[in-house]
């Protein structure tokens, strides 16, 4: 029974996820460059702010609350989690940001918001602007 279960919504994530990979007049398979475009900002932004986090702590400046560790892969793959929990606004509570690390993280939280946003703002113009051509 949950196996059904898992399948059907695997099935229903995937057709409302066929609109962001899906040419809406045909059909066809095709990532747009809005997609790639966000998807490689997402990416680049949630690197950056896991690097800073790690770079500040191997340096001795406790950002985050309970990420230090003897291991380096640790530490990175930590890294990587907390900021894209904190860009993409979840905030599971496990990590905490501690001192100058609530201000990244604040900062963090904020282009996890603009981001969308900025995306939003961007196909609406380029709608308007097919259609009033």
């Amino acid at each position: 029974m949950v196996i059904v279960f898992l399948i059907i919504i695997i099935f229903i994530l995937s057709l409302s996820l066929s609109g962001v990979v899906t040419d809406d007049r045909s059909r066809r398979p095709k990532l747009s460059s809005y997609t790639l475009y966000y998807l490689s900002v997402y990416l680049t932004v949630l690197i950056g702010f896991a690097l800073l986090y790690l770079i500040l702590t191997l340096n001795g400046i406790t950002v985050i609350k309970d990420l230090e560790s003897s291991n380096y892969f640790t530490m990175l793959t930590d890294s990587l989690y907390v900021s894209g929990v904190t860009l993409f606004a979840v905030g599971y509570g496990d990590f905490v940001p501690i001192g100058i690390g609530k201000l990244i993280a604040i900062i963090e939280a904020f282009t996890g918001y603009m981001i969308p946003t900025s995306f939003v703002i961007k196909v609406v113009r380029e709608e308007a602007h097919r259609s009033f051509y």
